[in-house]
């Protein structure tokens, strides 16, 4: 079954090298990647990792979550579990 979460991208304050990760749907659920393009992979490892959490979360609209991370990258994350 797919499921999609938005999933926000902020670069790390400390190292701006990093980009960390987190999916405010799903307590907890935080990562980090080297580059935008490995943050989104780690996104969607993170995602299946906690897969039995992912199957009872509710995720919210990708508007909405935009809307309270105005100032932040927020994307669209699907994974198939």
């Amino acid at each position: 079954m797919k499921y999609a979460f938005p999933v926000i991208f902020r670069t790390d304050k400390e190292n701006t090298k990093l980009i960390n990760v987190c999916i405010p749907d799903i307590p907890g659920a935080v990562t980090f990647g080297e580059d935008l393009e490995n943050a989104r992979y780690m996104a969607k490892d993170l995602l299946i990792a906690l897969s039995e959490e992912v199957k009872i979360a509710t995720a919210s609209s990708l508007q909405q979550t935009k809307q309270n991370f105005p100032n932040e990258i927020v994307e669209m994350v699907e994974v198939e579990i």
